[in-house]
């Protein structure tokens, strides 16, 4: 199985990204192609627990933070064993994009055991150049600084508001990636 990771800081594009590298996946490599989230159940639970309406400003946010602080301090790979099941359920998926890569663990999980396992993996930032992150606390959490220093295997940089550039750069890097010996 394909698994790409993407990094990056809030709202910098990873999840349109995401979507661009499932369509390219599937439309010229002809893969099965799901998106998952490691936040995926975290926001299921926010929204079925605490009444969470999606919306990520200050209280969302903090709320999301703090559920998922709760569990990575009970079980750190809480959140990377609900993916782990998954990609184990679904040995048929050509590919799986993971568009919220946001800590240490999550990105050593992704780069080293999945690639142990046989899997190809890469771990990308994600950039909107002119857009700094979030601000205050919420921008210095551990969920926006963690992966800083990073070597990713690849970057997708492009000017904030401009889809069609951060859609080129998205395929050429999944091209670049499945064509690489």
């Amino acid at each position: 199985m394909i698994i790409i990771g993407l990094s990056g800081k809030a709202q910098s594009g990873k999840s349109t990204a995401a979507s661009y590298i499932a369509l390219h996946l599937h439309g010229k490599y002809d893969k099965q192609v799901q998106v998952i989230g490691f936040a995926d159940h975290l926001k299921t639970m926010a929204s079925t627990i605490f009444g969470w309406d999606g919306q990520k400003g200050e209280t969302g946010r903090f709320l999301l933070q703090k559920i998922g602080e709760t569990y990575r301090a009970k079980k750190p790979s809480y959140w990377i064993d609900n993916v782990e099941i998954w990609t184990e359920l679904h040995p048929e998926m050509g590919a799986l994009i993971i568009p919220d890569v946001r800590y240490l663990n999550e990105a050593e999980w992704l780069t080293t055991t999945m690639r142990e396992k046989g899997h190809q993996t890469a771990l990308w930032r994600v950039d909107m150049a002119g857009y700094e992150g979030l601000q205050g606390n919420r921008g210095k959490h551990a969920s926006e600084t963690d992966l800083d220093n990073w070597d990713f295997t690849g970057y997708i940089s492009a000017p904030k508001g401009s889809l069609e550039r951060l859609y080129t750069v998205t395929t050429l890097a999944v091209d670049s990636f499945l064509e690489q010996p």
